[in-house]
């Protein structure tokens, strides 16, 4: 159909969420963003101690949305277990191959 205006596509986005209660599950935070939020949960990975296991109150969550900045905006009124929980895009990850400007390492 010509001159139709398409819908604009999911997208994945990764997103950190801070104040998680440690006792929190991936499917706690899982079934609050897709209930309360509205929004399709991909995967969830809460951070953990290398040594003891136990949660560091962070997770990353990958979501899909065809706007993600709205999702942003209204986060702050998600509370899980009594907590209210921080919500912003991931930062992206850095290689171990690179150095803080992005270069890969050189061996000295």
């Amino acid at each position: 159909m010509e001159g139709a205006v398409s819908e604009p596509e999911n997208k994945i986005s990764s997103i950190y969420i801070g104040n998680v209660p440690w006792k929190a599950s991936p499917d706690d935070i899982s079934m609050l963003l897709s209930s309360q939020a509205n929004v399709q949960v991909k995967d969830v990975r809460i951070v953990k101690e290398k040594n003891t296991g136990r949660s560091k109150g962070y997770a990353f969550v990958d979501i899909v949305n065809k706007d993600p900045e709205i999702f942003i905006k209204t986060a702050p009124e998600l509370v899980l277990q009594g907590r209210t929980l921080t919500v912003k895009y991931a930062n992206a990850r850095k290689s171990s191959l690179t150095d803080e400007n992005d270069q890969p390492k050189t061996a000295a």
